[in-house]
């Protein structure tokens, strides 16, 4: 004896199921969906990435860094362009004596140029 399909049991009409070769063509489909979402999620996680690492990332450095925004702001443009934050982000600091008194001096490790010195205060 033959048992009821479940879908006509239930009141439903069959699913009708497309011939093999286009079950073929359907699955393809999906994969190729599946790919594109990839690649194209990926490039955006990629393109993000690199303006994180090269634009915000010398900023938030910045934030912890020993100069102002003033000083960082060379043209005194009111903003800070990427090429000011890489050159504040890119320096060293040397301890000097400067008129007999100990002073740590920061300057751009690009060209040597003095940005910032800061002595110590008497006691």
């Amino acid at each position: 004896m033959r048992m009821p399909n479940q879908a006509l049991h239930n009141g439903l009409a069959p699913a009708s199921l497309p011939p093999a070769g286009e079950r073929y063509v359907v699955h393809k489909k999906m994969n190729m969906n599946f790919i594109s979402n990839i690649l194209k999620y990926g490039i955006l996680i990629a393109v993000s990435s690199i303006i994180i690492w090269f634009y915000v990332w010398p900023y938030l450095i910045l934030l912890q860094g020993p100069f102002t925004y003033d000083e960082i702001d060379l043209d005194k443009s009111g903003i800070i362009s990427p090429s000011e934050a890489q050159y504040h982000y890119d320096h060293g600091e040397r301890k000097i004596v400067k008129d007999g008194e100990k002073c740590t001096e920061y300057y751009a490790l690009k060209d040597g140029i003095e940005l910032k010195t800061v002595c110590e205060e008497k006691k």
